[in-house]
């Protein structure tokens, strides 16, 4: 995402406001306390193991610990964002902006939001999960006008939702042996050419096998 820093640093410090905001506009924005709180502590963790990976003392264990904590922190700021804030009626441009966030494009008459919803069908064996979409209004394979591509997003039933945005084609879940079994959920919508995206399709359960 472009809005996140690259530099270590300069994350630290946009984590920090960014974390702090959602917390002070936890009840006007409807956001759900719990995930923010989430997040505020995946910022304290990853202050904490930078801070760490810089001591005189360091160990290699550290440095793997920072960015273990680095990444996963990226990964839930990136879901938080689509699944909570991009197409939330409470967020403001002034919002988003004191928040670090680039603001979305205004949504032309001539181009507006997917109003359909993709259908989604799996196939599972050999450790893997294969997802498929067709369009729900006229059953094609093809995307409908006016959208540029895809978004899935999955989770083992007891997890959050892992995002995953694709021009076209399925989705591809590859597991481990110790998965077999276990439910995945999986939902997908239409992304619009302006980055204005469509209603979630029904959510699918599907074993891995």
């Amino acid at each position: 995402m472009r809005y996140l820093p690259k530099k270590q640093d300069e994350l630290l410090r946009w984590a920090q406001n960014f974390s702090k905001l959602l917390s002070e506009n936890c009840a006007q924005l409807k956001l759900d306390s719990k995930k923010v709180s989430e997040i505020v502590a995946l910022v304290t963790n990853f202050k904490a193991a930078l801070d760490k990976s810089r001591e005189y003392d360091r160990t290699k264990s550290d440095i793997t610990r920072k960015n273990a904590v680095l990444n996963q922190l990226r990964e839930k700021i990136k879901c938080f964002t689509a699944l909570y804030l991009d197409y939330n009626p409470a967020m403001t441009s002034d919002h988003r902006i004191a928040m670090g966030l680039k603001p979305l494009i205004p949504v032309r008459s001539k181009s507006m939001a997917p109003s359909g919803r993709p259908r989604l069908t799996a196939k599972t064996g050999g450790q893997r999960i294969i997802v498929s979409y067709t369009d729900e209004d006229s059953g094609g394979k093809a995307r409908p006008k006016g959208v540029r591509g895809i978004v899935y997003r999955w989770a083992f039933a007891d997890e959050e939702f892992k995002l995953v945005q694709k021009a076209s084609g399925p989705l591809v879940l590859p597991f481990r042996e110790e998965d077999l079994g276990r439910a995945v959920m999986v939902s997908a919508r239409w992304d619009g050419r302006l980055g204005d995206q469509g209603p979630w399709s029904n959510t699918m359960k599907v074993f891995v096998a």
